[in-house]
């Protein structure tokens, strides 16, 4: 039984793992998404921003 426990607490972490990788890549997309968007509009435009060398 202990073995059972044992890898089930395995396949949990590497799940619990797996999801935070997805959820910070989505994450991450949705930054560069909102970041174009932004772009697109001119927000990054207004002078003395850091971002209007890009």
């Amino acid at each position: 039984m202990q073995g059972v426990v044992r890898s089930l607490a395995d396949y949990g972490a590497f799940a619990f793992m797996a999801a935070n990788v997805v959820g910070i890549g989505l994450y991450l997309h949705d930054l560069h998404l909102a970041a174009g968007e932004y772009r697109r509009s001119g927000w990054f435009l207004s002078p003395g921003s850091p971002s209007s060398g890009l």
